[in-house]
């Protein structure tokens, strides 16, 4: 289980590499979805490689019963997260990310 430590996510530069900044952005996703869903132990993260414009995918999988809670009404809350995702990985000086849901 992935615990989050709100000092490693929000660093301040300092001398943290690119795959820490990444695992730190997992950590991240992990503890926002593990607040709204019933079955944590099926919530999966995968990441990829930077394509050439230097964006990161997140792949975020849940249980069938638990997409509803993760995307929310209009994908309200899937906006959100997204939102959060792209703001904590400014702060952290990455490039572009971005969060893929479900399939």
């Amino acid at each position: 289980m992935i615990r989050l430590n709100p000092r490693s996510v929000y660093a301040t530069g300092g001398g943290m590499t690119a795959q820490e900044g990444f695992f730190n952005m997992k950590e991240l996703l992990y503890a926002i979805v593990s607040g709204l869903v019933e079955d944590k132990t099926a919530i999966e993260i995968t990441q990829d490689e930077p394509n050439e414009e230097g964006v990161i995918a997140f792949h975020l999988h849940v249980a069938e019963e638990d997409m509803g809670r993760v995307i929310g009404k209009q994908g309200r809350i899937a906006k959100a997260v997204r939102v959060i995702m792209r703001s904590a990985a400014s702060r952290n000086g990455m490039d572009s990310i971005s969060v893929e849901i479900g399939d």
